[in-house]
């Protein structure tokens, strides 16, 4: 599992890329496509024609991480986003269910309980 770092953003790509690009093809396409600089340590998430491979970039103080998962069965599930935007913005938890290949539109997350102060 990808430990993101403490207060990042995930943004997940509207369109499929082609999984051939490498540190320097994502980091222009985040750059030029979305407008956003790929040295602000958020986390950029690409994905394959076929939804079988993900690549997710992160600039981690002095250099970038590629990490590249494949399914060996199933899909990764991409929502669809409005035709106006290049990416979704996603929770922490929403990222990790994406790479379990699960649909995170549907799971939600347990809600936070308040407890009294018993001292």
């Amino acid at each position: 599992m990808i430990a993101l770092p403490i207060g990042a953003h995930v943004f997940l790509a509207r369109d499929p890329v082609d999984m051939r690009k490498s540190i320097d093809g994502l980091t222009l396409w985040v750059a030029e496509c979305i407008g956003r600089n790929p040295q602000s340590g958020d986390v950029y998430v690409f994905w394959g024609y076929n939804r079988r491979l993900m690549k997710a970039l992160v600039w981690d103080r002095n250099g970038f991480i590629l990490h590249y998962k494949r399914l060996e069965k199933g899909r990764f599930y991409i929502p669809a986003l409005p035709p106006h935007s290049t990416t979704w913005s996603i929770t922490a938890d929403h990222f990790a269910w994406f790479m379990a290949g699960l649909d995170f539109e549907t799971l939600s997350v347990f809600p936070e309980l308040s407890t009294p102060n018993y001292c």
